[in-house]
């Protein structure tokens, strides 16, 4: 029988074990079990936690010395990709080595995820209630090239990175929906701004819909989210159009791949106000 590898799973089997039966208990302290972290480190992320378990502590490894290719590659898409997409750096966003309150346990074993995503997943809800990363250095080891480890560079890694895509695929279709209208009114009144305005008008529902159910799953009501949103729907156009303007007359940008360009520039930009100030909880 093939064996299946929940990891995610078995840590909140774990943490759910401690919060009921130790609730004297103020933190959990969770090792990966491939040989990477050493007891002096392991005590070392502790001492520091000991004074403060509201916050949330990582063993940040350096990935200096004789790092397995794979090993290196993917902590460092992974911690580019979250810094984007979340406004936050975090060094090491793969360490098995932790420190988590009491006080989040509840709000870890809510998330679905159960394989490699959900350490990433539990970044992600830490950033999202405000709870402080703080990254403690230690010693970066990989027994026998990391030969143990049951980490799977590429099926893992698409589990990995779902969780930072909602948002990118979210946008993508809306903008595919957005520049297909575009070019069909641009091609009509050949007028960029009169173009722009009448293609974000009919994308601004679906584009709403997805990043509020699928991306944020933000429980704010209706009435109010959409005006935020909407009132970021009726700026961007500006910017957008603005950019577009610029590079097709002063650098003879054509229109279509200037608008990518401008769609590109103000992606992040979107994310961040919507992430931060209209789908926040």
């Amino acid at each position: 029988m093939r064996k299946i590898w929940v990891r995610g799973g078995a840590l909140k089997t774990a943490l759910a074990h401690v919060f009921n039966k130790y609730p004297e208990a103020s933190g959990s302290i969770t090792v990966d079990a491939d040989g990477q972290h050493v007891l002096s480190d392991i005590l070392k992320v502790a001492e520091v936690a000991k004074d403060d378990f509201g916050k949330l502590y990582l063993g940040s490894r350096e990935f200096d010395g004789a790092v397995p290719f794979r090993s290196k590659l993917g902590n460092f898409v992974t911690r580019y990709l979250f810094s984007i997409i979340n406004g936050k750096s975090v060094n090491d966003t793969q360490t098995g080595l932790r420190v988590v309150s009491r006080s989040f346990i509840p709000l870890l074993l809510k998330i679905k995820d159960n394989g490699y995503e959900f350490e990433l997943e539990m970044l992600q809800q830490a950033i999202k209630n405000r709870i402080e990363i703080v990254e403690v250095k230690i010693r970066t080891i990989y027994e026998d090239n990391n030969s143990s480890s049951h980490f799977k560079p590429l099926a893992d890694s698409i589990k990995i990175y779902k969780v930072l895509f909602r948002y990118s695929l979210a946008s993508f279709a809306s903008f595919v929906f957005d520049y297909i209208l575009f070019l069909g009114f641009f091609k009509l009144f050949n007028n960029i701004f009169v173009a722009t305005y009448c293609a974000r008008f009919i994308a601004i529902f679906l584009n709403f819909f997805l990043v509020k159910k699928m991306v944020f799953v933000s429980g704010k009501k209706f009435k109010e989210t959409f005006p935020r949103y909407l009132f970021l729907v009726i700026i961007n156009p500006l910017f957008s159009s603005g950019i577009v303007m610029l590079l097709s007359k002063t650098f003879f940008v054509p229109v279509y791949i200037a608008k990518i360009i401008a769609e590109s520039i103000l992606f992040v930009f979107n994310f961040t106000v919507q992430k931060k100030i209209i789908f926040n909880k």
